[in-house]
């Protein structure tokens, strides 16, 4: 996977990626820490991120990215060789980053074994403080929600529609 090296090397350094999860019944945001590092020559990106699992356990993914367009693209697998399904991130002006946040979506399976389609927002400093791989506390959550509404639907994006979203907002 391989971009336009000038586009990548935008990306070079040191993000925080923000997740929605679930866990029992509860929904919560986790975070991790991404240390992208670009190939000059031809743009790669790739990265490795520790975090715990559902039981707490270190667990190490490994990252590529590409940008196309203004897309930025992150797909993630175990790096321990577990059959686990692959995560994938959208983020749909993460080429362009014309701010010192974007905001995206990550397909992934949750600590309760779900698959999910969730919000995510990828940052170069820590959000409302929250930088540890524990889980946030729903005052975080609920900024973190508000944040990635307002940054998500800012550039008049619909999601899901026909089925969550009516024009700019959120069914119920």
């Amino acid at each position: 996977m391989t971009s336009e090296p000038e586009q990548a090397a935008q990306l070079s350094g040191t993000w925080y990626c923000y997740t929605v999860s679930a866990r029992k019944e509860a929904t919560l945001w986790k975070v991790a820490r991404y240390d992208i590092k670009v190939d000059k020559a031809n743009g790669g990106m790739s990265f490795g991120c520790n975090f715990r699992d559902n039981r707490g356990k270190p667990v190490k993914n490994e990252y590529q990215a590409m940008i196309r367009g203004e897309r930025l693209v992150i797909v993630g697998k175990s790096a321990s060789g577990l059959p686990e399904p692959c995560v994938l991130q959208v983020f749909h002006h993460g080429g362009g980053m014309k701010g010192r946040s974007e905001y995206g979506v990550t397909y992934h399976r949750t600590w309760s074994n779900q698959d999910s389609i969730s919000p995510s927002i990828l940052s170069r400093e820590p959000l409302f403080g929250f930088r540890s791989d524990a889980s946030a506390s729903e005052e975080i959550s609920q900024n973190l929600d508000e944040l990635w509404r307002e940054g998500y639907f800012e550039q008049d994006r619909l999601f899901l529609p026909r089925i969550i979203v009516e024009g700019r907002g959120f069914k119920g």
